[in-house]
């Protein structure tokens, strides 16, 4: 069945025009933090999941720390003698 261009803009347009009655619906309603929050919970947990159950690691952050507790206990050793 072969569908024409027109048929295909329309299509998206009809796609686009439900997305921006959506946002407008979401605008009217406003801010909702419970939903918020929940929403980013769910995110977390979706995260942790995907990663076998920890949270994954970003290696540059990773790195960072190392640096910081690299320099912790030199000032630590230090400060204890």
């Amino acid at each position: 069945m072969a569908t024409s261009a027109a048929d295909l803009r329309r299509w998206i347009e009809g796609f686009e025009e439900a997305s921006r009655a959506d946002l407008a619906a979401r605008r009217a309603e406003g801010p909702q933090p419970r939903r918020s929050v929940a929403l980013a919970l769910s995110l977390l947990a979706a995260a942790r999941a995907a990663a076998g159950g920890g949270y994954p690691v970003d290696p540059r952050r990773r790195a960072g720390e190392d640096d910081v507790r690299v320099i912790w206990h030199r000032l630590r050793s230090r400060v204890l003698r």
